[in-house]
């Protein structure tokens, strides 16, 4: 553009404006090549806010990764780093349980605990209650007895298999045990060579039953009168 003078101004601006006067109306280029091709190189997007469309979607995902870690039951949470069966038994007001499954829970609490539904049957062998379920946990198949078939039926026995290597004397393995739960007692003698099996109890009525010798080769959760 002409100014009024004759000379040529910039953007409209008289050029007896200053260059620090016109500097606050131009945009700054920079000087430096790379920085050019840096600033040019930016995706617009790395400079849009996120739109509520945006804020959304991520509490959306931050949900469902929230769900999914509280979805993790607890008899997985338990048997995580786990080494032995027998790490896996604690005890809660006055009943045993076996990786987060307890004595006395409903079978509708240990279906919620295990994320599925639970097939029961007539038990072949009841230790304590007529009915049982199959259900793995923990990596190994597992078998629970009821005291009826209905989906308020409490937990009245656990029985859990050992695994060849996991065998040790009965008198070790109720060491192990107590060591995660120290309210248990072992009955005198127990530790004589010629025991072969071996009842723990707790106050309250539960008791552990260790069966480690062939051909049962397991333990049972479950309350003292059954085990009787």
């Amino acid at each position: 553009m002409i100014g009024p003078t004759g000379t040529q101004t910039s953007r409209g601006l008289p050029s007896t404006v200053s260059t620090k006067t016109r500097s606050r109306w131009l945009p700054a280029v920079p000087s430096n090549p790379r920085l050019r091709r840096t600033q040019t190189a930016r995706s617009p997007l790395s400079r849009q806010p996120l739109g509520s469309c945006g804020w959304v979607v991520l509490a959306v995902l931050a949900t469902l990764m929230i769900a999914r870690c509280s979805a993790t039951s607890a008899p997985q949470r338990a048997a995580g780093s786990a080494r032995h069966p027998l790490d896996l038994l604690s005890a809660r007001k006055g009943k045993l349980g076996w990786a987060g499954l307890f004595l006395g829970h409903s079978r509708a609490r240990i279906e919620k605990l295990l994320a599925r539904p639970l097939a029961v049957e007539q038990s072949e062998a009841p230790v304590c209650g007529q009915w049982g379920s199959r259900v793995e946990v923990a990596g190994r198949e597992i078998r629970l007895q009821w005291s009826d078939q209905s989906s308020d039926a409490e937990l009245q026995s656990i029985h859990v298999p050992f695994r060849s290597s996991e065998v040790e004397s009965p008198a070790a393995l109720a060491r192990r045990a107590i060591a995660h739960v120290p309210g248990l007692s072992a009955p005198p003698g127990s530790d004589e060579p010629s025991v072969d099996h071996l009842a723990l109890g707790l106050r309250g009525g539960s008791s552990l039953l260790l069966k480690p010798a062939e051909p049962d080769r397991c333990f049972f959760v479950s309350y003292e009168a059954c085990l009787d």
